[in-house]
């Protein structure tokens, strides 16, 4: 007696090409299998008339989206694990790169930092204020002081470079002008006029000249107008 499983693997041309020559002479020699293999026949052609064929198209597409994103994923967990050092040495040069950039070409600085730069300063002796004076005079070459109004001047060596502080004096009376390199923007200091900023540092008012390289604050208990035209007069 033939096997009903066979009978369909027949059906199904699921046999190598002797087995299908074999069980066709056997089927053909039994009426009962030649009738089993013609209901199982009829039935496959019921289900594929009746049934409609799934759609597979876009479900494909779906998974084989999130086949090659799991596959990136897999690409970027090696890569990172294979170069992890390699990355981090980079991300430290980029960050130091910055900071080197920032000293050299200047950056940003806080009122607080500037009212603590300004604190811890070093007072020169009268007899070394010409000499000092000169050469402050000699490394800024667009900022102009009056000698014969310096009161005092002052130096803080810094990483950025050195601060200077004069302390002059006008008819109106006392004024600090002090100079910081490597520093082009002061934040909290609001616009004024062109290439101007006004602040208070101290508890005084200053106006704040960004030069080349460095910025000029002027400070002293004069209001706002009066410092401006001031620093304006450093420059002429």
């Amino acid at each position: 007696m033939i096997d009903r499983l066979d009978i369909h693997a027949f059906a199904d041309r699921e046999l190598s090409p002797d087995e299908l020559d074999l069980l066709e002479k056997e089927i053909a020699a039994s009426p009962e299998a030649a009738r089993e293999l013609e209901v199982i026949r009829s039935l496959k052609s019921c289900l594929m008339a009746k049934m409609p064929t799934p759609e597979m198209g876009g479900l494909w597409k779906d998974c084989r989206n999130r086949l090659d994103e799991l596959d990136k994923v897999k690409k970027t967990e090696f890569i990172v694990g294979k170069y992890a050092w390699a990355l981090s040495a980079l991300l430290f040069a980029v960050i130091l790169a910055g900071g080197l950039y920032n000293h050299f070409t200047g950056g940003s600085v806080s009122v607080g930092r500037l009212a603590s730069d300004i604190s811890g300063m070093t007072r020169v002796p009268p007899s070394g204020q010409p000499q000092m004076l000169r050469q402050f005079m000699g490394d800024q070459r667009t900022l102009h002081i009056d000698p014969g109004h310096v009161v005092s001047v002052a130096y803080a060596d810094r990483p950025e470079g050195r601060i200077w502080q004069f302390t002059l004096q006008d008819q109106s009376g006392l004024y600090d002008v002090v100079t910081i390199p490597n520093v082009t923007r002061v934040e909290g200091a609001q616009p004024i006029d062109d290439n101007l900023y006004s602040g208070q540092l101290n508890g005084h008012n200053c106006v704040i000249r960004p030069d080349s390289g460095f910025i000029v604050l002027v400070i002293a208990d004069r209001d706002t107008r009066g410092l401006r035209d001031l620093t304006q007069s450093l420059y002429r």
